[in-house]
């Protein structure tokens, strides 16, 4: 019945098992900042965690390393610094933990939340830390007053795997970094449970295909000229910006022609490649269609831009993951304004390397209800993905957002049933900690408390993920830029009647400007009466 705020830092992977000769000290100085919270973050690394490494899966607990783990609390706790516990951030699940194909999911994102086997292994992850005692406290985690959260999962939403193209079940290969497709064993599994959900939904195939069915519409005229390349180059321009070199030729592909472009040298920005058709116009408020094959000599992005041919405002983009064999690839978008004097263009500078190109087609947007052959009682309805989303209709689309609004809800009500029924965990517990949107948001609210993150220019890799030497910041002062502040997306994550909290936030190093960080986050925190703020991070 107190009200308390919360001046928080992080402690992230094998920064929560520090030496014991050591714990004492970082609690002090810990303290010694005014920090009352230390978020507790990333247990379950693979490197130095609390996972013990001498089994193959992730159900033992390292018993030095959870020894080094309590004391660190209870040194905390010495100091009256209140803890936030996180039970998933970045563990591995392994083929011995009974998860197939364990090595193509990363830290296993969005998958957590559906499939069964997973959140069986975040029970017991939860049950064997949450009921462990403490033997420096006497208290178990479940009933420390010292633990004031517990957050079930880091960053992690249906919503932007869904919005990101991360749930189409093509991962087959070891993923590099956190962000990535789902493998085709959790695709086929999620494609199921939308089936299911389906047919619970509508009590006929007739009744689905009436209420999808509104909006529909056939798809328009071919607007390119020799979009099938079956007259040569004509209509076709290659443009390369100097020192980048690429060559282009028609050439014989499946019983027709196709494109083939040669890149030699890349300049690291992608269109000073570019193969382009000119001289076409749009509407503006019309939806329309791209649609193309394409192949390339080894895998690599391919990106598709309309735009006004100069001064250049794009009007629809995407980019495509273009693999060796062929495949057929789509966007839709809605042209901004009546326009007479547009360009598509392929821009293929990414990398050095061979892509066929062939059935191009720009055209007004076939607008589809159910396709033929999808039938939920057979299990055949797909789910769309982000390229498709404006080429069905909106009651389609709405559906399944419901889908997976009602499947993370889900997942966020039986671990927080679990966590304070079966567990007695005293904290409050939160879903996620990130602003994936308002269906997001609504989901995390049923929760006890709020959280969200939010960095300042965070670093971009444009090579690798968290490549230590390729990567860069803008460098500026956030001061300068209100129309982008941080400030905005976190008061729009804050829900009424809930604690607000900011997990993580900073003004990345080397950032010249980062002395704004403290002196904002805790003015306008104050100002919006959030709950807490936790730096990223103190280790």
């Amino acid at each position: 019945g107190t009200p308390v705020k919360f001046w928080g830092t992080n402690l992230s992977g094998k920064g929560n098992f520090p030496p014991k000769k050591v714990a004492p000290l970082i609690a002090e100085r810990i303290a010694k900042f005014g920090f009352n919270l230390v978020r507790l973050h990333g247990l379950d690394t693979k490197w130095k965690g609390i996972f013990d490494r001498r089994y193959p899966d992730t159900q033992h607990f390292d018993p030095e390393q959870l020894d080094k783990f309590d004391f660190l609390v209870a040194e905390l706790r010495k100091r009256g610094i209140y803890v936030n516990i996180g039970l998933h951030v970045v563990r591995r699940f392994t083929e011995a933990d009974g998860i197939p194909q364990a090595k193509w999911l990363a830290y296993a994102k969005f998958c957590t939340i559906f499939d069964k086997r997973m959140i069986e292994l975040q029970k017991k992850f939860a049950r064997d830390l949450l009921t462990h005692r403490n033997p420096y406290t006497g208290l178990t985690y479940a009933e420390d007053p010292a633990v004031v959260f517990v957050e079930l999962t880091n960053e992690n939403s249906l919503f932007r795997g869904w919005m990101s193209g991360f749930l189409r079940g093509k991962q087959t290969s070891r993923p590099v970094g956190a962000w990535v497709d789902i493998p085709p064993y959790y695709g086929r599994e999620l494609t199921e449970l939308f089936n299911r959900w389906l047919r619970r939904r509508y009590r006929s195939l007739a009744e689905l295909r009436k209420a999808w069915g509104r909006g529909t519409r056939p798809e328009g005229e071919q607007m390119l000229r020799n979009g099938n390349f079956e007259r040569g180059k004509e209509g076709w321009k290659l443009s390369v910006k100097s020192p980048a070199e690429a060559e282009f030729e028609v050439t014989s592909c499946d019983g027709g022609r196709c494109a083939r472009v040669v890149v030699k040298r890349v300049t690291g920005t992608r269109w000073h490649v570019m193969l382009s058709q000119f001289g076409l116009a749009v509407e503006g408020g019309e939806r329309y269609r791209v649609k193309f094959r394409a192949k390339a000599s080894s895998p690599r992005t391919v990106s598709v831009d309309v735009c006004h041919a100069g001064p250049w405002r794009g009007h629809g983009a995407a980019k495509f993951e273009v693999g060796e064999e062929w495949a057929e690839f789509q966007f839709s978008f809605v042209a901004k304004e009546d326009d007479d004097n547009v360009r598509l263009s392929f821009h293929l500078g990414e990398a050095p390397g061979t892509v066929w190109l062939d059935d191009v087609v720009l055209q007004k947007a076939p607008i589809y209800g159910l396709l033929p052959g999808e039938d939920p009682w057979r299990g055949t309805v797909k789910r769309l993905q982000p390229e498709e989303f404006g080429l069905f209709t909106s009651a389609r689309f709405r559906d399944e957002a419901r889908f997976y609004f009602e499947l993370e809800r889900g997942y966020f009500e039986e671990m927080r049933r679990f966590l304070k029924e079966e567990l007695g965990v005293k904290a409050l517990v939160i879903g996620t900690n990130h602003n994936y949107g308002l269906p997001s948001l609504w989901a995390q609210s049923f929760m006890d408390s709020m959280d969200c993150h939010a960095y300042w220019q965070h670093p971009r890799f444009p090579g690798r993920p968290w490549d230590r030497k390729n990567w860069f910041i803008e460098n500026t002062p956030m001061l300068d830029s209100p129309d982008k502040t941080t400030i905005a997306a976190l008061c729009r994550s804050a829900v009424l009647g809930k604690p607000f909290t900011v997990g993580e936030y900073n003004h990345p190093f080397p950032n010249e400007y980062g002395c704004e960080a403290p002196l904002l986050i805790a003015a306008y925190a104050a100002l919006q009466d959030w709950d807490g703020v936790c730096f990223y991070t103190f280790g």
